[in-house]
């Protein structure tokens, strides 16, 4: 959309600004908490660990930032020599990583679907979203991706390793360069 930042907000209509006709799906939580995408999840009575707790918040922080394409902001939640592991890129520092990201997109918006804790340990977490991405050429693509974020002690993301389908992004891109 003209005038919209680099990513569609997640606390806005994930169809692309049309009026809503129904409430927006829910997100559920392992422990038994719930959230829409216009809020953030409210405490629960269960009982989680403050790992646990603290992974929550950096991954609903971290999708807001990314969505709204604040570099800055995704680059504050990471550690000084936090990476990126992406099958595009490879091992990339998140410093500069998410600048080229944002170089190469003209828009695009994320549908948060799932978040997945570690039983083992709570500094590891996934989140699964629905990555609309377009291109500067405006060419756009779709695709199912996840992000497994692995903490430090302080709460940061020491690492994150996207997984996803390189197939559409690459006949995407490929499409996208000027013929030889």
């Amino acid at each position: 959309m003209p005038g919209t930042s680099p990513a569609s907000s997640l606390l806005g209509d994930a169809r692309g600004g049309r009026p809503q006709t129904e409430p927006p799906p829910r997100l559920r939580w392992p422990t038994g908490r719930d959230t829409d995408r216009t809020s953030v999840p409210v405490r629960s009575s269960v009982m989680v660990s403050t790992a646990e707790e603290q992974a929550r918040r950096t991954i609903d922080r971290y999708l807001q930032l990314l969505a709204a394409g604040d570099v800055a902001g995704v680059l504050e939640l990471f550690t000084d020599d936090g990476v990126v592991r992406s099958p595009m890129n490879g091992a990339i520092p998140a410093r500069e990583f998410y600048p080229e990201l944002a170089a190469t997109t003209a828009r695009s918006m994320i549908t948060p679907i799932d978040v997945y804790l570690s039983v083992t340990d709570p500094r590891c977490a996934a989140v699964r979203f629905r990555y609309d991405w377009r291109l500067p050429d405006d060419t756009a693509t779709t695709f199912d991706c996840i992000d497994v974020i692995t903490l430090d002690d302080t709460g940061r993301i020491a690492e994150l390793r996207i997984v996803y389908d390189t197939h559409p992004l690459r006949m995407a891109w490929q499409a996208s360069l000027p013929a030889p």
